[in-house]
């Protein structure tokens, strides 16, 4: 899946997504361009625009982006998770902000 570029922390709220995404009518993978981190949130890009793909996929975007915000993109944990980061923002718990910043792998093994 070459347009799946998200951290591997959030690939539980992704794949919920795509499964969601399977049971809208008329829905078809090729409409997905892009799922990838930005300024540490979740973006999912979709062609045609979400708005026109209606009210219900437009729903279970936001959701998983609202989802990402509050899990952390190295290891998926809810706890002590927070926007950190200076110049690059990344959404982490502390652990995996320390991992990080001491330059250690972070998170679960994929």
């Amino acid at each position: 899946m070459t347009y799946r570029e998200s951290p591997k922390g959030w690939d539980g709220i992704v794949d919920q997504l795509l499964l969601e995404f399977e049971k809208l009518p008329g829905w078809r993978h090729e409409y997905i361009d892009q799922i990838k981190e930005k300024f540490g949130g979740l973006r999912v890009y979709v062609s045609p625009p979400v708005f026109e793909l209606g009210e219900q996929a437009e729903r279970l975007i936001r959701k998983a982006e609202a989802e990402a915000w509050l899990t952390c993109q190295g290891c998926g944990t809810k706890d002590d998770v927070a926007k950190r980061g200076n110049g690059w923002v990344f959404t982490e718990c502390s652990a995996c902000h320390a991992e990080r910043r001491r330059g250690l792998p972070r998170g679960r093994p994929r």
